[in-house]
């Protein structure tokens, strides 16, 4: 039998796990995956750092955990023998007396849990309405529906936009993120990262995890991708794709690596539009029309900064949001403390330096940098600034692109796309859309087993591939088609004509 050649553009953890996926069968597959960074896991990395004088450890940098519900990529882990470790997440939002938390009690809350209370039981009325509209609330951003709902200018700009922000990195694009993700988060039974509290907006106990060592995992499972196909499965590091013209693969513009029969894009949608020879008209819009910016991370010690614009409690705080002053309506940045959230600091902290705490500072959308306090950081201080590309969740991706990718997959036998973009910027979807790329070529779902993982991914293949795992329509691709795509291209007619 005929091997099929596949190529996957991309060694984030969407090509991983394409290409894990794919070497479980090496009778049929022959994988190649290219991978422009020296190493595997895209965005989720890890560095050796001196965090002290003398004291080095390793941070994970880009990605740092996630929900419990992230059973396809926690199972992805232990196939390489990674555990990921359990955390409660507790988060500082705001500053002095405008602040609160999700685990003090609400008379030592600070001001806003104690004076929108009302509020906030009100809110929990609201997502469930947005659950049950959630095929209309999917296009309508989180601001239209504040309005809509008339809630309090105090409340939105202190609670809900920086809740939105922790949950999806979106700083300044916040008021324009999806209304019906908000309610899954809290709602999704199966889904949620918390659960919803009517007395402080989210419950106390947010069973999280954070990840083991990034680049180890990432490594792993190359290795372990060889290993399963028997040497037939190939990394090649350091190997930028310039331009892919139908199923031939070329780097410095004219310079044939192979052809394929098949290419797994694995990379953003801006670079997959990039290196397209001859996009489709489909493939610019659907591609086109994803938002990206440019953020910054920045490690570092600087207890100075985080105390001048966060309230910060170094025994417990694990996420704090900073909001503008000048605008509210903008969450721009966010921190972490990792000394208690990753397992080697927290290990390190409680044995040997009880004092060790080691922040990460985000600032998002480079294009709005007269906005940041990146200033007031000590830059003796910093011991890490990695630049990053992210897109957003904003409401237009949900209407012009999630509901199109469903078609760009079924354009072309020899072309099929995954990565966070194609539904929203987890790295529990990027894992599963690998495995659904993968799954689309031939190589069966590997966690058939866990009831959640299923789930997960029938959702996932429902709306992007249109289909269950058995190949079989379902109720939501009829909905798609025959009510909801003909509204979507009015939108689409509508928005050219503007």
């Amino acid at each position: 039998m005929k091997k099929t050649k596949v190529c996957v553009v991309g060694a984030g953890t969407a090509g991983m796990s394409a290409a894990w996926s794919l070497s479980r069968y090496p009778e049929k597959f022959e994988v190649t995956v290219c991978e422009r960074k020296p190493q595997a896991g895209g965005v989720a990395t890890t560095e050796h750092l001196e965090v002290q004088p003398g004291v080095y450890c390793d941070i994970n940098d880009g990605v740092q955990g996630g929900s419990s519900s992230y059973k396809n990529s926690i199972l992805l882990h232990r196939e390489v023998n990674f555990q990921p470790s359990p955390v409660h997440m507790r988060v500082s939002f705001g500053q002095d007396s405008r602040s609160w938390t999700n685990y003090l009690p609400s008379e030592t809350n600070g001001k806003e849990i104690q004076e929108l209370q009302s509020e906030i039981h009100r809110f929990g009325l609201y997502l469930k309405l947005i659950s049950w509209l959630e095929p209309i609330f999917i296009f309508i951003p989180i601001w239209l529906t504040a309005r809509l709902f008339c809630l309090s200018s105090r409340f939105t700009n202190a609670m809900l936009y920086p809740l939105t922000a922790l949950f999806f990195g979106t700083g300044n694009q916040t008021a324009n993120v999806s209304s019906a993700l908000i309610a899954r988060v809290f709602l999704d039974p199966d889904l949620k990262l918390f659960d919803y509290n009517s007395e402080r907006l989210l419950a106390s106990q947010a069973d999280m995890f954070a990840f083991d060592k990034l680049s180890e995992i990432y490594q792993a499972l190359a290795d372990r991708c060889v290993e399963l196909s028997g040497g037939q499965t190939k990394f090649y590091f350091n190997e930028t794709v310039t331009r892919i013209s139908s199923t031939n693969v070329y780097r410095n513009a004219n310079e044939l690596i192979d052809t394929f029969d098949v290419i797994i894009f694995a990379c953003d949608a801006e670079n997959a539009l990039k290196i397209l020879d001859k996009p489709s008209r489909l493939q610019q819009t659907v591609l086109g029309n994803v938002q990206y910016f440019d953020d910054v991370t920045y490690t570092h010690t600087d207890l100075d900064y985080m105390n001048e614009h966060y309230n910060v409690h170094l025994a417990s705080d694990q996420y704090f949001i900073h909001s503008d002053a000048n605008d509210p309506t903008r969450p721009l940045e966010m921190s972490f403390n990792l000394s208690n959230y990753q397992p080697e600091l927290i290990k390190l902290k409680r044995e040997k330096y009880p004092s060790l705490n080691i922040f990460q500072t985000i600032f998002l959308n480079k294009s709005e940098s007269n906005r940041w306090t990146v200033d007031k950081l000590d830059k003796r201080k910093v011991l890490l600034e990695r630049w990053w590309r992210q897109f957003a969740h904003v409401w237009q991706h949900f209407l012009f692109t999630v509901p199109l990718i469903r078609f760009l997959q079924q354009e072309s036998p020899t072309t099929l796309f995954a990565g966070a973009y194609t539904m929203f910027n987890t790295h529990e979807i990027a894992c599963i859309s690998g495995l659904a790329a993968a799954h689309q070529l031939g190589a069966s779902y590997p966690f058939e087993s866990d009831r959640l993982a299923v789930k997960q991914f029938d959702l996932y293949m429902n709306y992007t591939y249109g289909k269950c795992r058995n190949g079989q329509k379902t109720l939501l691709q009829r909905f798609t088609t025959f009510i909801l795509l003909p509204l979507l291209w009015i939108a689409i007619i509508i928005r050219k004509r503007l």
